[in-house]
C-alpha cells in the first residue's frame, strides 16, 4: 500500500473518529463537550492507534465513554489516545458481549416477557402496541412478514433514526442480521444469499398462525393510523 492511500485511510479514519465521538457524547454526557475540530491531531493519532491494533472504530470510542463513566470533566478527545484507552478497548473485548449484543439481547429478553405475561397476544401484537417500550428497530426485525407491512410504515423512519445514532447495533445487525436489516434498509443490502447471517435473533418463531394483515387491516387502521 503507497502513502498517500494510507494517508487517505488514516484521514478517512479521523474523520469518522471525530462523527463517533460527537455520538458518543449526545447519547452518554450531560455537557458540552470541547470543541471537536480543534482535535485534528488527536483524531489522526487514535486513526493510527486503531489501525495498529486492528480495533473496531465504534467499539474503541464507546468503551473510553462506558469505562470512563462518572469522569469529572467527561471524556475529553485525548483520553482516546495513549495505552489507557487501548487497556480500556481491551476490557470490552474481554467481556466477550458487545454492548450492541446486549441492547439486542435485553430487547429480545423483553419482548418474550411480554409474551409470557400476556399469553392470549402474539408477538406482532405486541410489536405492533406503540405504547409498548420497544425500539423501533426490533419491532422491524422481529415482527413476522404478514405484519412486516404495517409495522414498517408505522416504524420504519424511527428505526432508522435509533441505528443512525447507534452506528454499532446497526453494524451488527447488518453483519449477523442482514434479511432482517435489509427490512429497515431494503436499498442497502444485496439480494444474494448470505450465509453467515443468522436469520433468526429472537422471538418470530415463536408466533406459529399465519396472519393476513392484508385482508384485516381494521383491526388496527383506527388506533394506529396506518
Amino acid at each position: 500500500m503507497d502513502s498517500s492511500k494510507d494517508i487517505r485511510e488514516l484521514n478517512h479514519l479521523a474523520e469518522k473518529l471525530r462523527g463517533l465521538y460527537a455520538l458518543a457524547w449526545r447519547k452518554r454526557e450531560a455537557f458540552s463537550p470541547k470543541n471537536p475540530y480543534n482535535y485534528d491531531k488527536v483524531w489522526m493519532s487514535a486513526a493510527e492507534t486503531i489501525k495498529n491494533i486492528g480495533a473496531d472504530p465504534v467499539l474503541y470510542v464507546d468503551a473510553q465513554f462506558i469505562l470512563m463513566s462518572g469522569k469529572k470533566k467527561g471524556v475529553m478527545p485525548t483520553d482516546l489516545l495513549g495505552e489507557d484507552a487501548i487497556d480500556r478497548y481491551k476490557k470490552m473485548i474481554a467481556r466477550g458481549t458487545t454492548p450492541y449484543e446486549a441492547e439486542m439481547n435485553n430487547q429480545i429478553f423483553y419482548l418474550k416477557s411480554l409474551l409470557k405475561a400476556n399469553q392470549n397476544k402474539e408477538p406482532d401484537d405486541i410489536l405492533m402496541d406503540e405504547h409498548m417500550p420497544i425500539k423501533a428497530f426490533i419491532r422491524m426485525m422481529l415482527c413476522s412478514e404478514d405484519a412486516l407491512g404495517f409495522i414498517g410504515k408505522k416504524f420504519r423512519n424511527s428505526a432508522i433514526l435509533e441505528l443512525e445514532f447507534d452506528p454499532g447495533v446497526k453494524e451488527l445487525i447488518k453483519n449477523k442480521y442482514g434479511t432482517r436489516y435489509k427490512r429497515i434498509y431494503p436499498e442497502r443490502v444485496s439480494t444474494r444469499p448470505i450465509v453467515q447471517y443468522f436469520e433468526d435473533p429472537g422471538p418470530p418463531e415463536e408466533n406459529t398462525k399465519t396472519r393476513n394483515y392484508a385482508r384485516r387491516p381494521k383491526r388496527y387502521s383506527q388506533q394506529d393510523n396506518f
